[in-house]
């Protein structure tokens, strides 16, 4: 959404700052400055609310309560589940995550990615680096302001003692007079990144904050799997807190880290909203690919209307047009198409061909609860093979596929009379191509369907995607983190390639159908 900014002439201001003899003219000027400087941050919230993810126009909340409140919903929330951590003794408040494929590998010797560890800053918890360095190989260094005595001789460990400031190119000596930047350091070193970063402490009361703002600006974090942040809230102070939740946006936006822990120095710094003295001990996993559900951060504050209009302005907000991604598409091509059988489902996707909404041979999938034969038949006229999978749930208040019935079945699975499992099923689309489209229609499990089908790549040929996605549950509530879940899958189809291109709201208000087109089928 495009923003105006409007600005009354010192005429119009008649109704709103009357002229009088006794008024100086300046102040009438200053009246139309203040309602111009009115209309912007109006502006600004209405951008704000039409574009849920433009996170870098969060604007001040005007209170530090609400600042922490708003952080501590952000630094609480788990965005990556880990199955599989490594703690590092009883006290340390830094666990490793250690799953396959997307945590750290400790087993490997010769693993490919770097077996480096850096600490910055000054902690009296270096049990990470004795451990990683005594026992898995690693070579641990840390950059500190301080001698830290107890780490001297220890092999494989490098103590480094200087100043540490952020890469601000406004700093014309923040590489002289005994301190230096990362960046310098690391390029002096000939370092070309690190398995884990841990930011633990900086001299200054923002300066950590400043290096980590830098160090994503600068791409620095991108050859870091495991970034570790210590969060020090030693006031509550508006413009301190609103930095960090805008740093640590950036993170996830622009560096792509995923929280999979936090703790604190204190339990009740955890509850219901931020004290002062109060430490938070982060751990993020740079995202592991669109393979991989990885939850958005809240909205706002992560109550459920606010989540509810997030996901609804990402259900509405077309992304893009089929003219535009349909390249060899001629002038009728390319467009949306209506079709309707005599009877059941209408469905809205991009047309095709002038003569027919498909490209020949077409293979379509449909997942559903009940089969619907009229659309089926209809389409199979069109000369598509058309697939029913009827989901099966456990009961009708779970939210969870158990199995399908397949129609027709197949010859080339040996169980057709009998239900098959999702294994089943994904082994068989492995050897589909050139799927037309898939539809998911099918009201409690909808998104249960379409999370199996982007973990496992199934997508990868599809061209189309019918999704009718409800906003409340399978029995009816609007939980946030359901909320959140399903806003993030939704974000989660665009890095598979997918531009939403129609949605139209459901008869009950409480759905949406959605046509999804793919931009590299």
């Amino acid at each position: 959404m495009k923003m105006v900014w409007i600005c009354l002439k010192q005429d119009d201001m008649g109704g709103v700052c009357p002229r009088s003899s006794r008024r100086h003219p300046l102040r009438r000027k200053n009246c139309a400055l203040i309602l111009c400087g009115i209309l912007a941050v109006i502006g600004i919230m209405q951008l704000i609310d039409d574009d849920g993810e433009d996170w870098q126009h969060a604007e001040p909340l005007g209170s530090a309560e609400s600042e922490a409140r708003r952080l501590l919903k952000l630094l609480s929330t788990y965005q990556l589940q880990c199955n599989s951590t490594f703690q590092l003794g009883n006290h340390s408040a830094w666990p490793l995550c250690t799953e396959y494929s997307t945590g750290i590998d400790l087993e490997t010797q010769h693993s490919h990615r770097h077996r480096l560890m850096y600490t910055v800053g000054w902690e009296g918890d270096f049990s990470m680096e004795r451990t990683l360095a005594g026992n898995f190989s690693f070579q641990a260094v840390v950059v500190s302001s301080r001698p830290v005595i107890d780490l001297m001789g220890i092999p494989n460990i490098t103590v480094i003692n200087t100043v540490l400031v952020p890469n601000d190119y406004a700093d014309f000596s923040r590489n002289s007079y005994g301190q230096q930047t990362l960046n310098a350091l690391w390029a002096e070193r000939g370092v070309s990144g690190a398995e884990v970063l841990r930011l633990a402490q900086a001299d200054g009361r923002d300066t950590l904050r400043e290096l980590l703002h830098f160090l994503v600006n600068d791409g620095l974090l991108a050859a870091v799997n495991h970034l570790q942040i210590q969060v020090t809230i030693d006031k509550l102070d508006e413009d301190y807190l609103y930095s960090w939740y805008r740093t640590m946006q950036a993170v996830f936006h622009t560096a792509g880290y995923r929280i999979y822990h936090t703790t604190s120095n204190d339990p009740l710094c955890s509850q219901v909203t931020m004290m002062q003295s109060c430490i938070y001990y982060v751990s993020l996993l740079r995202h592991p690919g669109p393979n991989v559900l990885c939850m958005h951060p809240p909205a706002g504050f992560g109550d459920a209307a606010t989540e509810e209009r997030r996901l609804v302005s990402v259900m509405t907000n077309i992304q893009d047009s089929c003219t535009s991604i349909v390249v060899e598409a001629a002038q009728e091509e390319g467009q949306i198409l209506s079709y309707k059988p005599s009877s059941g489902t209408q469905w809205h996707i991009c047309r095709a061909r002038s003569s027919s909404p498909f490209t020949l041979p077409c293979t379509i999938l449909r997942f559903r609860l009940s089969a619907d034969l009229s659309l089926s038949e209809e389409l199979a006229g069109q000369g598509c093979k058309v697939y029913t999978l009827l989901a099966h749930r456990v009961s009708k208040y779970s939210d969870t596929v158990t199995s399908f019935k397949l129609r027709p079945a197949q010859p080339a699975l040996a169980r057709n009379n009998t239900p098959l499992s999702w294994e089943e099923i994904i082994g068989w689309l492995a050897g589909l191509r050139d799927i037309s489209v898939v539809e998911i229609d099918a009201p409690g499990v909808e998104w249960d369907i379409l999370t199996h089908l982007l973990d496992t790549a199934s997508l990868h040929h599809v061209n189309q995607l019918i999704l009718v996605g409800s906003i409340p549950d399978h029995i009816g509530r609007r939980h946030p983190t359901s909320l959140r879940r399903k806003y993030s899958e939704l974000q989660r189809l665009r890095t598979h390639g997918f531009h939403l291109v129609y949605s139209e709201n459901g008869p009950d208000s409480q759905s949406y159908t959605l046509t999804y087109q793919s931009s590299i089928h």
